[in-house]
């Protein structure tokens, strides 16, 4: 599993819901699947805390961030109620929004003198930050050091959410998956 992946792991982890269910009243295993997702959630959280350890943000820099932003609602086109104008920003799968700011695209204008002179005042901390997230980036694409609890296939609810399923894959025991030579052999025993 890759250091990317143990995010998609986390959100499996807690789209578990509080009630599932198991089709076949004999399964007695939903405490030992509880167990396991509850093991799995806190040990994978601090793992990623240690993970994301090398990218907190230094005094400097979040204060280099508070002076951006309000420089930003500062330039900041407003509605007729007043409010900020919002433009969505799609990057990969992330969305997000940015402020609509007057002056942002024209080297002249009086915002971009500003944050030019902002830009020049915390330019290490802004490089050291990029480089530390160049970083982690790198990092996310190599292979996990993280080891989780495994879960047999058998302890796995049949009524689990799709969003579920998908996350805690990486964390199912696929050897302890019934294969259909053994279920074929099972069938021939009882003939």
């Amino acid at each position: 599993m890759k250091n990317d992946e143990l995010y998609v792991l986390r959100d499996g982890l807690y789209a578990v819901p509080e009630k599932v269910t198991y089709q076949d009243e004999k399964k007695k295993t939903i405490i030992n699947f509880k167990m396991s997702v509850s093991k799995n959630k806190r040990d994978l959280k601090n793992h990623l805390i240690d993970m994301e350890s090398g990218i907190e943000q230094t005094k400097k820099y979040k204060e280099y961030r508070e002076k951006e932003l309000k420089l930003s609602k500062k330039y900041c086109r407003k509605d007729e109620k007043g409010k900020n104008i919002m433009l969505p920003i799609v990057e990969g799968k992330r969305v997000s929004e940015q402020f609509d700011i007057i002056g942002f695209d024209e080297p002249g204008s009086e915002y971009s003198k500003e944050f030019k002179k902002l830009e020049g005042e915390y330019q290490k901390d802004i490089d050291d930050r990029n480089e530390a997230m160049e970083k982690f980036n790198e990092h996310l694409k190599q292979e996990s050091t993280y080891k989780p609890y495994l879960i047999p296939f058998h302890w796995v609810p049949d009524d689990l959410p799709q969003k579920a399923m998908d996350g805690i894959l990486y964390i199912i025991d696929l050897d302890s998956v019934p294969s259909q030579e053994k279920k074929e052999k099972k069938q021939i025993k009882k003939k």
